[in-house]
């Protein structure tokens, strides 16, 4: 079992820039002793409050802009000059922007949260 779950965060990390949410760790077997142990011991740090890196791994805009979106919640969306910038239209901005539904927790972060109004 151990094994299938550090395939599994291999895997995630991998795809994901070297971040994962908390959300996703429960969601592959990793407990909260073992996310603050690899926390504390150094093996992880904090981007964000519902965020984990590998520690070590290089930063990026790539890395920002994840970190961002894990720590809005699964329906954020990658906007504003973030948005272009995905789409190759100019350079990564220095902070990214967010947006998220109207009824989406905020959350805080090195990043710019908007907020959608009126129905989805």
């Amino acid at each position: 079992m151990k094994h299938e779950i550090e395939r599994a965060l291999s895997d995630l990390f991998r795809q994901q820039y070297a971040v994962a949410a908390r959300l996703q760790l429960r969601a592959i077997g990793v407990t909260a002793d073992q996310e603050h142990h690899r926390v504390d011991s150094g093996a992880w740090d904090r981007p964000s409050p519902r965020v984990v890196r590998m520690a070590g791994s290089p930063r990026s805009p790539e890395q920002d802009l994840m970190t961002a979106l894990l720590e809005t919640g699964p329906t954020a969306l990658a906007s504003h000059q973030s948005a272009l910038w995905l789409w190759d239209v100019t350079r990564p901005p220095a902070r990214h922007a967010v947006t998220v539904g109207a009824t989406s927790p905020m959350r805080r972060g090195r990043f710019d949260l908007h907020r959608l109004t009126g129905p989805p």
